[in-house]
């Protein structure tokens, strides 16, 4: 539970390095979080969508509001996304850090993913910088790193 209190606890410091233990088994740990939201969404975009097809006009978009379920799904998958959001960025760029990568890295993953409907080949290009930043996320730490950041645990502990 230490794990989660420090992802949220440094959900904005974009200083320091994050551990390759520390940062999967938080991943790992929002991944379970995570698992049940997106099958409640997933449900309630399902009941949403046949709501639209039972409707008496096929374009009456309303009727995917219409099913409580779909917009408790709606809701609560926004306010998990928008509550990961900063210490998801934050905790990357600290861990790319460790690894001795730029921390720019996140940025282009975020800016990559944002745009990947608009980038001519969009989905390979996303597909392949994903992947080169995931062999970035799972280098080990770097030894010779600047004395002036902290680790995480000195961070939560000032």
């Amino acid at each position: 539970m230490g794990l989660i209190t420090n992802y949220f606890r440094n959900y904005v410091n974009f200083s320091g390095r994050t551990s390759r233990s520390d940062y999967w088994l938080t991943s790992f740990y929002l991944f379970l979080i995570a698992l049940p939201i997106c099958i409640f969404f997933g449900v309630g975009c399902y009941l949403g969508m046949k709501a639209i097809e039972n409707a008496s006009s096929t374009e009456d978009y309303t009727a995917f509001f219409a099913h409580p379920i779909t917009v408790a799904g709606i809701l609560i998958m926004t306010l998990f996304v928008l509550a990961t959001f900063l210490p998801t960025m934050s905790m990357m760029v600290r861990r790319l850090r460790d690894a001795g990568q730029s921390p720019w890295w996140a940025a282009v993953s975020y800016g990559i993913t944002l745009l990947k409907g608009f980038l001519p080949f969009g989905k390979p290009i996303n597909f392949i910088v994903t992947v080169y930043i995931l062999i970035l996320l799972c280098k080990p730490s770097v030894k010779d790193f600047d004395s002036n950041h902290t680790t995480d645990s000195e961070t939560t502990t000032k």
